[in-house]
């Protein structure tokens, strides 16, 4: 198991180097997020510029289609011919009125199957290039302008850019905003034009035809296929917007309003054109990323373009790839705990591994290294295991005590019954047991056992065997036999001191009350025959003979205590503070001491003479020991807590230092200070101790003294 331990400190460099992999992961994956989130949007615009190009490249090859199937048309060669003619085409033997007629008819039936087509001409050179056949849509429907409404279109751009063209070559125009007169149409609407140069069989110049498309339709489909999220602008050549974003900076520049890609951006569509690139457009006040691509009119002799633009928001992209990288960190965050956590069970594994093969080795340790025999059995009382202390007690080796039944071994075979029926308990109740053995080893002396016997528990709750431990307690035997006969010796010991101490005082009681009365007989009858001197002799012999007394007296109770046997009942402690206070009358008034006592009417078991002798000592000390300086306060207070009746005495007096506070529990011991003998707080241990219980003190010098009687209430007859 060791190879699949982990240790503490490699623990903490695996967390450590995981918390790191998962920092730098998320940095990597968070940086491969943004990149995939471009590429996706890169990839999406190039899409959308793909179809919208599809869109312009189709629409513009109409456009020549339309213009090609026109420019083939018969009224074509026959206008030209029955203009050059003196109006009758020599050909065909027809009025050029008739060739007029006709292709008005064509144009017409042309624009009304192709909905895009808004106008169609056909322009001569001749006369400031006069317009010969102009038929348009106009409000739905498909009119043909009279003559005397044709117009000159000769210092046009497209007339003049399509004169230049060979045969069969096409000019396709810019898209704008149709003109009439010089002016913009209203309602404006957006048209290119495409044309072709008509020549005479001589090869010169006759006139052009040429088909206005209303792009109108085209440019909203350019807007509407799939337009959502996307900003799209379409340029011309000038990178002037044919498509915007806000429609009134759509063909601005046709109102003299100088708006364009290079005035909102830095960059141009020629270094634009085929990159994915990142700017900002201050015509929107936003950043975006954008995708352009160029629409070449290669099918026609003019070299304009148109520049498709697709872009996205950045702060939309943001969004996305906030969102991915929150999904992703979400998901890196869990996968990271999951190992975290697999981590921490494997190193609490690794712990619990090591507690308990420590705990296995302090277990052989004690096991094999104490002086105790041990033996484990099974519930069939076959020894499984034991320790080299319980073959030395036994007397037996290894090979012998193997599977042996317990009731077989030598030592324990007269024990036969007691062990029986200790085991029938033992695996009937399930607790702990405890008996005590003398077993005999043959050619050794008897040696005396303590057997503690502790029940086994297996995994379903039952109990698979029990641990024996055999103790010798031999020498506490003896130790014990030994103390026994010395506290023999102690107690008589004891009896004869306390009839010492009783017969002492008894002798001397007598004498002192002689010297008392004869002293108090001198001093009345002498009278004035006693000089000062001899009166202060007589009065110190008088004061000594009652303080000695007094001394006598409380020997004689202390003595008392100790023979006499405690008889205890329910006692008032409130009944035993009055009485003590009584005693005591005369002193509290001269000292005016003041009282505080808990009004409770607590049942206490204790004699309650003797508690009240104890209350009267602690009260006497308290006014014998009070601080000059301040009132006497005394609080008397009585409390019942785990079984222990409490009774505290405090006071404000001149207190007690710590160092003398288990000296003034011993008989005649006392501080310098007051006028006490030393035996009261020794009567007021020996009472409360008689009583089993204890007495504790809280005192500091000059703040006064606590004094707490402690009185078990249990174990006390009553």
């Amino acid at each position: 198991m060791a190879s699949l331990e982990l240790s503490r400190r490699n623990y903490l460099i695996l967390c450590v180097l995981l918390a790191a992999f998962v920092s730098a992961w998320l940095a990597f994956t968070h940086g491969e997020i943004r990149r995939q989130v471009l590429n996706d949007v890169r990839d999406s615009l190039q899409s959308q510029l793909m179809l919208r190009r599809s869109l312009l490249q189709k629409q513009l090859q109409d456009g020549l289609h339309h213009a090609d199937f026109l420019y083939r048309t018969p009224p074509i060669e026959g206008i030209v011919r029955a203009s050059q003619n003196q109006g009758i085409d020599p050909l065909e033997n027809t009025p050029y009125e008739v060739w007029v007629r006709r292709l008005q008819i064509i144009f017409k039936a042309y624009i009304a199957t192709n909905s895009n087509i808004k106008q169609a001409r056909f322009i001569g050179v001749a006369d400031g290039g006069r317009e010969l056949v102009r038929v348009q849509r106009t409000s739905g429907s498909i009119d043909v302008v009279p003559p005397q409404h044709l117009q000159q279109k000769g210092g046009r751009e497209y007339f003049i850019a399509t004169s230049r063209l060979a045969r069969d070559e096409t000019y396709v125009s810019d898209i704008n905003l149709n003109r009439e007169f010089g002016k913009v149409e209203q309602p404006s609407w957006p048209t290119y034009r495409v044309a072709k140069p008509i020549y005479d069989e001589s090869a010169t110049l006759f006139g052009i035809l040429i088909i206005n498309f209303d792009v109108t339709g085209l440019l909203e489909s350019l807007q509407a296929v799939e337009s959502q999220n996307y900003l799209m602008f379409l340029l011309n050549q000038n990178g002037q917007y044919l498509v915007h974003p806000k429609k009134d900076e759509e063909f601005a520049w046709e109102y003299d309003k100088n708006k364009g890609w290079f005035a909102d951006s830095n960059y141009t569509q020629h270094s634009l054109a085929g990159h994915f690139t990142r700017l900002s457009h201050t015509g929107l006040g936003i950043t975006t990323w954008v995708l352009a691509d160029e629409v070449a009119f290669k099918f026609s002799n003019n070299n304009a373009a148109l520049t498709l633009i697709l872009g996205r928001d950045e702060s939309e992209i943001n969004r996305v790839i906030l969102r991915r990288q929150i999904t992703n960190t979400a998901l890196d965050f869990t996968l990271g705990l999951i190992i975290y956590l697999l981590l921490y069970l494997f190193y609490r594994l690794s712990e619990k591994t090591r507690a308990e093969n420590q705990l296995r080795a302090e277990i052989q340790a004690v096991f094999n290294g104490t002086n105790n025999a041990i033996l484990s059995i099974n519930r069939r009382s076959e020894i499984r295991s034991w320790n080299s202390a319980a073959l030395s007690i036994f007397d037996i080796d290894t090979s012998k005590i193997r599977g042996m039944h317990l009731l077989q071994l030598p030592a324990l075979r007269r024990h036969h019954e007691t062990l029986q029926r200790t085991l029938a308990a033992l695996w009937s109740a399930g607790s702990h047991a405890m008996i005590e053995l003398k077993v005999q080893v043959e050619k050794k002396a008897p040696v005396d056992l303590s057997l503690s016997l502790s029940p086994i528990q297996n995994t379903t709750g039952g109990f698979s065997g029990a641990a024996l431990l055999f103790h010798d307690i031999s020498e506490a035997k003896r130790l014990q036999t030994k103390l026994e006969q010395l506290n023999e010796r102690l107690e008589d010991r004891n009896a004869e001191m306390e009839k010492f101490i009783y017969s002492v005082s008894h002798d001397l009681k007598a004498p002192l009350v002689t010297i008392s009365s004869f002293t108090e007989k001198i001093i009345k009858t002498a009278g004035d025959a006693l000089d000062e001197k001899n009166r202060h002799r007589l009065n110190r012999i008088l004061i000594n003979a009652q303080n000695m007394a007094e001394v006598l007296k409380e020997l004689l109770d202390l003595s008392k205590i100790a023979r006499e046997e405690l008889n205890t009942s329910l006692c008032r402690i409130a009944d035993c503070v009055e009485n003590a206070c009584s005693a005591l009358n005369q002193h509290i008034v001269e000292a005016s001491a003041s009282f505080t006592i808990d009004e409770n009417d607590a049942l206490v078991n204790c004699n309650g003479k003797l508690v009240t002798t104890c209350l009267q000592n602690l009260i006497g000390n308290a006014i014998q020991y009070r601080d000059p300086a301040r009132d006497l306060r005394i609080t008397i207070k009585t409390m019942l807590k785990n079984d222990v009746a409490r009774i505290s005495v405090s006071d404000n007096g001149l207190g007690i230092d710590a160092k003398y506070h288990a000296q003034i529990f011993k008989i005649f011991e006392r501080l310098d200070q007051g006028d006490g003998n030393g035996v009261g707080l020794a009567i007021v241990k020996s009472i409360i101790e008689k009583h089993g219980g204890w007495v504790e003190l809280e005192s500091e010098l000059g703040m006064g003294s606590k004094f707490t009687l402690c009185i078990p209430q249990t174990g006390l007859e009553q």
